[in-house]
């Protein structure tokens, strides 16, 4: 996406075929050149220009972008370029929140609108990088991403089944009655699930989320019998007993003198005591514990 003035018409122009069938890479007098070749552009206008990066730029670390108006060339500006950039196509077009996605019947998926247990759901990528065998600019296309490629959802991992819009977005159908763990699935209709595509050559987690129907997500109970004492060394050691079962981990917050509470460690659930080696001698602290399992979900202890 390329943002800025008087780079292409006022209105904007959707995508057009060339005459070999392939996805243009000029519309109304526009370009746009990355190391001087051309990119199948999506849309055109004044102030906002889609396109594709091309193929060409694969292997290299990065490229310079120029765009070009009925004959005139804009200056350049380099980008870094990745191997593979996996993204998700959102609601909003912000790239984060709600996925543009549909459930296995077609309809939105929404908070309104969830998915169900062991169906599957389609969403729209972006940046697979090169495909297997290479691809060819504005080709529609037929191949597969050359990159191992997996989507999870709170930690739970679907098998996918892809293949590609006529404008080379990936599409990924992800099929969660592959997944054991997914049909024991905890998230409630009211709730969000983050996901996440990970390719092998860049990992990224987006913030993405879908709506699943189930049963209400299990809260672990907030940790019990607290303790707090002075140990030989003058530092203040922390003990408590969990609730339950559900923590994977807790997490310490400290105050002082009601300045507000921050988060001093991250420990496993495992542990039941925590030793704060940065205090200082005469100073009043508050501490409370927050117990989260692997749906994000907390359990509270407050504590002076």
């Amino acid at each position: 996406m390329i943002f800025g003035s008087g780079m292409g018409p006022s209105s904007v122009v959707l995508s057009q075929l060339d005459q070999q069938g392939r996805i243009a890479n000029t519309l109304s007098q526009v370009q746009v050149l990355f190391d001087g070749n051309p990119a199948t552009l999506i849309y055109v206008s004044a102030q906002q220009i889609s396109a594709m990066v091309p193929y060409g730029v694969a292997g290299k670390s990065s490229t310079q972008i120029q765009v070009v108006y009925q004959g005139s060339t804009s200056g350049s500006f380099q980008k870094p370029i990745a191997p593979s950039a996996p993204g998700i196509f959102t609601a909003d077009s912000s790239g984060q929140n709600q996925a543009a996605m549909t459930n296995s019947d077609g309809s939105y998926n929404t908070s309104s609108n969830p998915a169900a247990p062991g169906s599957y759901v389609t969403f729209y990528l972006t940046g697979e990088g090169q495909t297997n065998p290479l691809g060819s600019d504005g080709n529609i296309a037929a191949s597969s991403a050359n990159v191992a490629l997996s989507v999870t959802v709170f930690g739970l991992r679907g098998e996918q089944h892809s293949f590609f819009t006529p404008d080379q977005r990936r599409v990924t159908s992800t099929d969660f009655a592959k997944s054991t763990p997914w049909s024991r699935q905890t998230c409630s209709m009211a709730e969000t699930c983050h996901s996440w595509c990970r390719s092998a050559a860049s990992p990224v987690r987006t913030g993405v989320t879908l709506a699943v129907s189930g049963p209400p997500a299990p809260v672990p109970g907030a940790p019990q019998n607290p303790t707090a004492s002075v140990n030989s060394n003058a530092q203040i050691v922390l003990t408590w007993t969990p609730a339950d079962l559900l923590a994977t981990r807790f997490h310490i917050e400290r105050q002082v003198a009601g300045s507000g509470y921050s988060e001093i460690a991250v420990i496993q659930s495992s542990a039941t005591t925590f030793t704060d080696v940065n205090v200082t001698a005469g100073t009043v602290y508050q501490y409370r514990i927050r117990a989260e399992n692997d749906l994000r979900v907390l359990g509270l202890l407050c504590r002076s």
